[in-house]
């Protein structure tokens, strides 16, 4: 609880004093003053969030400023009311405050809203405070400011203003992983409830996957120690391929889980841009992300993203296989552990392939795979018929660990909907044959 409460007061200050300036900016603004020094000095004596983030030195307090500025609307939207204000004469907002509005009609600021608050308009000034946007600038570089160019904006100033990755970190007091969709971030956080005891691998997978696990848990010692630093690639690449429903997903969390590491499933459809160089960037933002706070990161369905590349016979394949270019080398400069995962591993482009270190195929299990799968899902506490022949599920059927979840969920809703008090050989039947139509294997 004293955390937060210093915490409060941290932001406190800083929003207190973006209040001193919207109103001496305003007031400079309509009496036609110009005298940018008067501007208002973050206190020196009060403790601040950005004074922490940056240092509390009177030369940082323009990048302050703006960092004050991307807090507002999550903190204190109420703060940036008084940009709303309308221009009497033209009968819209005015164009030197920038900003757009959300749904709820809240103001929301700019790179021109932050130039306006800096600068005035003051040309030099101005210049000046691009500079703070550049992509070698402290509030890029550290992560600290959310700068998303888009070529579709007619001018930098409508660039909108959002929080960066380390500063959601920070404020949020979460992990770094769980704020994927706070900063926009093309992944989202991969987690299960499952345990290793609950994954059914058949003895070469699961030594696939160990050595997936050593590397991730050894790594250093077999860099730094051992030597291999000088020697091998760095990071570690594998594909995990086979069939829908065998695993591969769960295995990547589970690895995530064993050793502590947070995991990011890939949204390819964030990724892919029809955008010329878009791509690229936001593979660039994913991989340094990745890198910078130590993300397992997982691409399913990676056909997407890694697949054949074509022959050259328009300027979109070029394109095309100018990503696959960048996405190779970017992968193979990747100091983490990166997991495809495909249908088939003829998909995926031999370049790739060669460059992993681990290829493990998830084969569909075999029956005692099944048998041992059956039996952890129909185990209590689920109410399940004595009538049900377990052996034979497993022998008859050729399911995956996939299949029999989504049976097993369709028998025991159909038994509880119909007022039944345990699932039966009818029910797990019926779920099965639904199955199986679904896949296409019975008419």
């Amino acid at each position: 609880m004293n955390v937060e409460i210093s915490k409060a007061v941290l932001f406190q200050n800083d929003l207190d004093w973006l209040t001193r300036v919207i109103d001496w900016r305003l007031g400079a603004y309509f009496a036609d003053n110009t005298n940018a020094s008067a501007i208002p000095m973050p206190e020196p004596t009060a403790p601040s969030f950005t004074g922490s983030l940056l240092g509390e030195d009177q030369n940082s307090w323009p990048e302050r400023l703006v960092l004050a500025l991307v807090l507002a609307p999550h903190l204190a939207p109420h703060r940036l009311d008084p940009l709303l204000i309308q221009n009497a004469t033209l009968g819209r907002k005015f164009t030197e405050f920038g900003g757009q509005t959300n749904r709820d009609g809240a103001f929301w600021p700019t790179v021109e809203t932050a130039s306006f608050l800096l600068s005035g308009d003051d040309l030099e000034a101005r210049l000046r405070v691009m500079r703070l946007f550049s992509a070698d600038g402290v509030l890029r570089r550290r992560c600290l400011v959310d700068f998303e160019e888009d070529p579709k904006r007619m001018s930098l100033g409508e660039t909108p203003l959002r929080l960066g990755s380390e500063t959601s970190r920070v404020v949020l007091g979460h992990h770094a992983l769980e704020l994927a969709d706070f900063s926009g971030m093309p992944a989202r956080k991969l987690s299960t409830p499952f345990k290793w005891d609950d994954l059914v691998l058949s003895d070469p997978v699961n030594e696939g996957v160990q050595e997936v696990l050593s590397w991730i848990k050894h790594h250093s010692v077999l860099l730094k120690e051992w030597g291999l630093e000088d020697r091998v690639a760095p990071g570690f690449k594998c594909l995990f391929y086979g069939p829908p429903g065998t695993g591969k997903s769960l295995t990547s969390a589970l690895l995530g889980k064993a050793t502590g590491l947070d995991v990011y499933r890939v949204d390819l459809s964030l990724v892919v841009s029809k955008w010329i160089g878009e791509t690229e960037k936001n593979l660039a933002r994913l991989f340094d992300e990745a890198e910078r706070f130590g993300w397992l990161l997982f691409f399913d369905e990676a056909d997407a993203l890694f697949g054949k590349r074509s022959r050259t016979r328009s300027a979109n394949d070029r394109y095309a296989n100018q990503e696959v270019a960048y996405l190779l080398q970017r992968l193979e400069e990747f100091t983490g552990v990166a997991i495809l995962a495909s249908n088939l591993r003829g998909n995926i482009d031999d370049a790739f392939v060669r460059r992993f270190q681990s290829i493990v195929y998830f084969a569909p299990p075999g029956p005692q795979e099944r048998l041992a799968l059956w039996k952890r899902a129909l185990a209590p506490p689920l109410p399940v018929s004595n009538e049900i022949d377990i052996d034979a599920l497993a022998s008859e059927y050729d399911v995956t660990g996939g299949n029999i979840v989504n049976i097993v969920r369709r028998s025991a809703i159909s038994a509880v909907g119909k007022g039944g008090r345990e699932i039966t050989v009818e029910h797990l039947q019926n779920a099965l044959t639904i199955e199986l139509q679904r896949e296409g294997r019975l008419g």
